[in-house]
């Protein structure tokens, strides 16, 4: 007797076995956390556990966002070389946009990264983005996002000041690092800096580490953990490690309290607009960047006592949040969460 066309393979048939007796015993066939008759998504990793369920973050391979950003870095080397070389022949002067091209081009591959998976794995945008919270959604939301700004100003005055203390010669550095605009001299190399700042890295940022990251880890090792650490990822990739990392685990609360990953989004805008405009004035307030940077240096030991108190001052607000905040064991992602 043979087999119908829809009927599986056998190896497929011995897969759907497992997953029944696994079914049957009320557990996820992935982690085996116990599940509701009638749940389609194991509620620790994500995992679909009904037949014709989906979770497409599953398949999001985070190693391959690193050899993308390989391969992105070095065609970008190569366009680099072939530039210079054609400004040396035809006599140009070297560009002064050198640094907001480079952003540019950073923020272009991981958002081609990003619309890759996205279409790859049928990730549905409007669901995962969510619609606008209402007015009075925001209220607890600026509340909190103000104390994470100050709290992160705090931290920028104190890591310097203690890095005074063991080498205070890399202070300046650091500053200078700490300043996206201290790469360019033109207005117009400013403001394509400043737009990259408060309109590109919001929407790209998010939708990378509280959009496919958080889920992706989620799926992997849990809600809690993922996280973390896409918390801790997102902050050692900024100078000010500590007030962003920080700024990261306040958002991606946010997120999971709303839901709606558009309240990052606003956040993380707000959030580097007025950063972007204190680092806009302060020249024009106390003189040139370089000035500014090393009067900063040689006082680096006085912004110890403000940045402390600034610490002090919010880390309990956002301590507390956090703990009112923090996921359950059995918490779902955002975006799986709404699946239908």
């Amino acid at each position: 007797m043979t087999n119908e066309p829809n009927d599986p393979a056998p190896e497929q048939r011995d897969e759907l076995a497992d997953d029944k007796r696994l079914a049957a015993l009320g557990k996820c066939p992935a982690c085996g956390l116990s599940a509701n008759r009638g749940q389609a998504f194991c509620i620790r990793c994500g995992t679909p556990l009904e037949r014709g369920a989906y979770n497409p973050f599953e398949r999001v391979k985070m190693r391959s966002l690193l050899i993308w950003i390989a391969a992105a870095a070095a065609v970008g080397l190569i366009l680099y070389w072939a530039a210079s070389v054609l400004l040396y022949y035809w006599g140009a002067a070297e560009s002064a946009l050198d640094v907001p091209l480079a952003m540019a081009w950073a923020y272009l591959a991981l958002a081609a990264w990003l619309a890759w998976q996205i279409r790859r794995r049928r990730i549905d945008l409007s669901r995962l983005i969510g619609p606008l919270p209402e007015g009075r959604e925001w209220i607890p939301v600026m509340v909190v996002l103000a104390a994470a700004f100050v709290f992160s100003i705090g931290s920028a005055l104190l890591l310097p000041a203690l890095l005074s203390y063991a080498r205070p010669e890399l202070v300046e550095g650091f500053l200078e690092a700490s300043d996206p605009l201290e790469g360019t001299s033109t207005s117009l190399g400013t403001l394509l800096i400043a737009a990259q700042i408060v309109v590109v890295a919001p929407i790209v940022e998010e939708l990378l580490f509280r959009g496919a990251m958080l889920h992706r880890l989620t799926a992997k090792w849990g809600l809690r953990t993922a996280l973390v650490v896409s918390s801790v990822v997102f902050g050692i990739l900024h100078v000010n490690f500590l007030g962003a990392g920080v700024l990261g685990f306040v958002i991606a609360l946010l997120y999971l309290r709303t839901r709606k990953l558009l309240v990052p989004i606003i956040c993380h805008t707000v959030n580097n607009a007025v950063a972007a405009s204190f680092l806009i004035l302060a020249p024009l307030m106390n003189g040139t960047a370089e000035g500014q940077a090393a009067f900063a240096g040689e006082q680096a030991r006085d912004a110890l006592i403000v940045g402390s108190a600034l610490l002090l001052l919010t880390a309990p607000a956002l301590a507390y949040f956090a703990y009112r905040n923090w996921p359950g064991a059995e918490a779902r992602p955002p975006y799986l969460d709404q699946a239908p």
